[in-house]
């Protein structure tokens, strides 16, 4: 136990010195971090460069953004990608490789969220991959850049996923204005069905929503899916609504991919039905304990009743990518409810550097700086939690 303080302390120590370094000497730093990189040592390198990607030239930033793909390191390429993006005003080939490389790890709202601010100038695979991510989360993007995007793209697939997020917004006059000859069958039933269900045409809609789970495309098929539950719990046809549920819940012999398994869970809990959505979360905890959508719906009961289980799934996330984004802020939590404040002073300072996004981090930081008796680091901490839109009421008055 000595020893692993020790070196939790070392880790502290050093990440405390890389990180001076970089913010006191930018061009050493960056030196620093290049030789790491051109020497294969990429969490070595990352400390230096990442807070100083503004000096590196295009051709720099392409550089590492390749090293890191091609190490596996997708949560890393990301934080690079999404700076590389950000240096023009208008959509870049780097906006769209961020956005791809977004969807293709599963971080739809991420997705969404890139491709959104440049709708009207997206290439044609970029509208059609930020209409997809859109439908897939619910549907919520404003009519105005759904427009936009599809006006990218002729191809019938662009302009079906353009009807099909209007629909879900329940604007089923101009969803029709998208569809022709070439949508498939099961979208224009789906629609229809969203539609009828709208206009309390009970089982005229039910009629259409069946043909609609008629679809090759599996995650259609799951949203269809969700919505045709959602039919029957609301009409009161609690018979069909239960032989439904029986049949998503699956059984034993259920080979539905993990991932079409929680599209599922998230497609119920956004339409309310947060009992069964946790019911499927917990049976892919049973089968797939290490995936982070499932350790994130779950993380409140794990924490407190499956801990040294869930200690281990975590350090699986680390050992597979030591840089991921979810798998830091994971080891923070679990760092943080185990009062283990060295351990999150070091998976914190990972966060920062890898999920741009985040607030928690700086509080958490915070809180364990202080912790460790250095309060004017943890002062400069709380302050930058507050900067980016933390709540003021959680920093110690005297920190304030």
């Amino acid at each position: 136990m000595a020893v692993k303080r020790r070196f939790s302390a070392l880790l502290v120590f050093c990440l405390g010195a890389a990180s001076s370094f970089a913010a006191t000497s930018p061009d050493s730093a960056l030196r620093v971090g290049l030789n790491w990189l051109a020497r294969g040592k990429t969490e070595s390198a990352l400390p230096y460069l990442i807070p100083h990607l503004a000096l590196l030239n295009p051709m720099q930033l392409e550089y590492i953004e390749g090293r890191l793909e091609n190490s596996r390191h997708a949560a890393a390429a990301l934080v690079v990608l999404r700076y590389h993006a950000s240096i023009g005003k208008t959509f870049l080939p780097e906006s769209g490789r961020a956005g791809a490389l977004a969807f293709r790890t599963g971080q739809f709202q991420v997705c969404r969220d890139l491709l959104a601010p440049f709708a009207g100038d997206l290439d044609s695979a970029s509208a059609h991959r930020l209409l997809l991510a859109n439908f897939y989360i619910g549907g919520k993007l404003d009519p105005g850049i759904i427009r936009k995007a599809a006006s990218r793209s002729g191809l019938p697939e662009v302009q079906a996923l353009a009807s099909l997020n209007l629909s879900l917004q329940g604007n089923f006059k101009e969803a029709r204005s998208y569809l022709d000859g070439q949508t498939p069958p099961p979208v224009r039933n789906f629609i229809h069905a969203l539609e009828l269900d709208a206009g309390d045409k009970t089982d005229e809609a039910t009629d259409y929503f069946k043909q609609a789970l008629d679809s090759k495309w599996p995650e259609f098929h799951t949203v269809a899916m969700a919505e045709l539950f959602k039919h029957y719990a609301i009409t009161g046809n609690r018979y069909k609504a239960d032989q439904l549920w029986e049949l998503m819940k699956g059984g034993e012999e259920d080979e539905t991919p993990p991932a079409l398994q929680e599209l599922l869970a998230w497609q119920l809990g956004i339409r309310n039905y947060e009992k069964q959505a946790h019911y499927l979360y917990t049976n892919l905890y049973g089968t797939h304990p290490d995936r982070p959508v499932v350790l994130k719906a779950l993380w409140n009961e794990l924490v407190m009743d499956d801990s040294t289980s869930l200690r281990t799934h975590i350090q699986s996330l680390l050992s597979r990518d030591s840089l991921d984004c979810d798998a830091n802020i994971f080891a923070m939590r679990y760092a943080r409810a185990h009062h283990s404040n060295l351990e999150v002073v070091y998976f914190a300072g990972n966060v920062l550097l890898y999920c741009p996004d985040a607030v928690e981090p700086y509080l958490d930081l915070a809180n364990a700086l202080l912790e460790l008796s250095r309060p004017a680091e943890a002062r400069v901490y709380f302050g930058k939690y507050v900067e980016r839109g933390g709540d003021r009421n959680k920093v110690p008055t005297y920190m304030r």
